[in-house]
């Protein structure tokens, strides 16, 4: 099925692109998405219409997304948990507890665009994280786990 984007979409296209895709991948996902629209001629007329209008919304998308990276490069991330003598933690450094150390510093991150190294935490120490801010934007970031003093 020929398709026209209506998005930038990794892996896929970019805002505009007339391509062709399976027909249930069309019908069931990027149509109902409001990611696509079935390119007819009327359809790619209507488009070249709204394109600027389209690519000024993406724009202004990335440039929000590059300007939230660049406050995230500014913060220290420091994230305390439980842990034995050896540095192990009990349990693990999830996204969430990432996600919940943002919220502190007033930035809102969704979970599903953190990528930890190794797909876990479990000791003591720095690691780095990737961050996917936007399709074309992928920052890393540097956080410290550190452990929870008793008192």
């Amino acid at each position: 099925m020929q398709i026209i984007l209506l998005k930038d979409i990794p892996n896929l296209g970019k805002l505009g692109e007339i391509i062709k895709v399976k027909n249930g991948y069309a019908r069931n996902f990027l149509i109902p998405q409001n990611q696509a629209r079935h390119a007819t001629k009327f359809v790619i007329k209507e488009f070249e219409e709204k394109r600027i209008k389209l690519e000024k919304t993406a724009s202004t998308i990335f440039l929000n997304a590059k300007k939230m990276g660049e406050e995230i490069q500014k913060l220290n991330i420091n994230i305390m948990k439980k842990s034995g003598i050896d540095g192990r933690l009990f349990g693990s450094v999830t996204n969430s507890d990432i996600v919940k150390e943002f919220e502190k510093k007033g930035l809102k991150i969704k979970k599903n665009k953190i990528r930890l190294p190794n797909n876990q935490i479990k000791k003591i120490g720095n690691y780095y994280i990737n961050i996917s801010l936007h399709s074309d934007l992928k920052i890393n970031k540097m956080i410290s786990i550190t452990s929870e003093i008793k008192t």
